[in-house]
């Protein structure tokens, strides 16, 4: 998920965790808005780390600029030299250099921008929010908006909770919003979005293949692809595993629950005479997490609702013979989201052949991945 920046100009760069915005009356007139926040830079080494710094330097020595807080692409909170009546200014650059003695590939410092808008009957006449972002280790973003804020005194709820909260992109979903106005025309107000997880790319919400290669009498090697996908995209993705040669072919598709298993035999004319049959599996998975509500009026059904991103589990294993030796094992689907591996070479008592080869990976993406699926 895309992390929280700041964009100065043409100068980007992440905040770190959190945003402050205050506004308040100018002295004369208008409405001053001060945006404070931490953030770092980072650089591969040393001396990049120092140019990434005087980098930050130079941006922030010219006044005027555009300032923008964004996820990703999405622009959540802009002030415009356009719409002001002082341009932003960066009004504070403080580093904290830490122990320089040893490199850590990143310089954190705190910044604070002051910018004077035009309209002096806006929504707001004084705010003061903090933006924070968070992820957790299953990769859920969460950001929260709370503050207070003082509206005009004739704006109502709707109004003002337009004008206080952040927009959200499609990767985002509001979770929880509080909004408490006050007889003072003083609002307390917090809103909490997460991101939203989609299921396994590729369109496979769930299924497993494998892949068997055996020699026939005639000492020609088959290789025997068959299995199942269930998902929107569960034809066009077993079809990308039917090779351009086929023996026999055979794709069964139930349209009511979206599920293909499919069966496909080929020759491999490329084969050597090492390996006498091999078996490889691969399954994927997405589990869901569900929370039952029972609604406390007679008879109402139960509200089931889906909390939290899936899990996503993705095994591969299998093994193979060889004439000579042991076979070596394929490589993982996924390397970065292994979480277990085991391999065996199990040897018959006399040190004779067949020579076996087991292997048994088990990779559990904390997101969802691309499905690159070997032929």
């Amino acid at each position: 998920m895309h992390s929280l920046t700041v964009t100065y100009g043409s100068f980007t760069f992440p905040v770190f965790p959190a945003l402050s915005i205050t506004r308040k009356p100018y002295e004369d007139g208008g409405t001053l808005e001060t945006w404070s926040l931490a953030g770092i830079v980072r650089g591969a080494n040393q001396q990049a780390l120092e140019q990434a710094r005087a980098n930050l330097e130079a941006a922030l020595a010219i006044e005027g600029q555009m300032l923008a807080l964004k996820q990703g692409v999405a622009s959540l909170r802009v002030l415009d030299p356009a719409n002001a009546r002082i341009a932003p200014i960066p009004k504070e650059l403080r580093w904290d250099d830490g122990d320089a003695a040893s490199f850590k590939g990143e310089l954190s410092f705190h910044a604070r921008f002051e910018a004077v808008l035009q309209d002096n009957a806006n929504v707001v006449q004084s705010l003061s929010l903090t933006v924070t972002h968070s992820e957790d280790v299953s990769g859920r973003v969460t950001l929260t908006t709370e503050g207070r804020a003082t509206l005009r005194n004739d704006i109502d709820d709707d109004a003002a909770m337009a004008a206080l909260a952040l927009p959200v992109d499609s990767s985002m979903r509001r979770v929880n919003t509080r909004f408490v106005l006050r007889p003072d025309h003083v609002a307390d107000f917090a809103f909490v979005d997460e991101s939203v997880f989609k299921a396994l790319p590729g369109g496979i919400r769930d299924g497993h293949y494998t892949r068997t290669r055996a020699r026939d009498e005639e000492g020609r090697t088959i290789v025997t692809i068959a299995g199942f996908f269930v998902g929107e995209a569960a034809l066009a993705r077993a079809l990308e595993l039917k090779p351009e040669s086929v023996a026999s072919e055979q794709v069964t598709e139930n349209l009511f629950d979206r599920r293909v298993d499919f069966r496909f035999e080929f020759i491999d004319a490329n084969a050597t005479g090492g390996e006498l049959r091999s078996v490889e599996r691969f399954t994927f998975s997405e589990s869901k997490r569900f929370v039952d509500h029972k609604l406390k009026a007679p008879g109402a059904p139960t509200y089931r609702q889906i909390t939290g991103m899936p899990d996503f589990e993705i095994t591969q294993e299998g093994s193979a013979f060889g004439v000579s030796n042991h076979p070596t094992p394929p490589a993982p689907l996924h390397t970065d989201a292994l979480a277990e591996r085991e391999v065996g070479y199990p040897v018959s008592p006399d040190g004779s052949g067949p020579f076996e080869t087991r292997w048994r990976y088990v990779m559990k993406p904390l997101t969802p991945v691309a499905l690159h699926l070997p032929r």
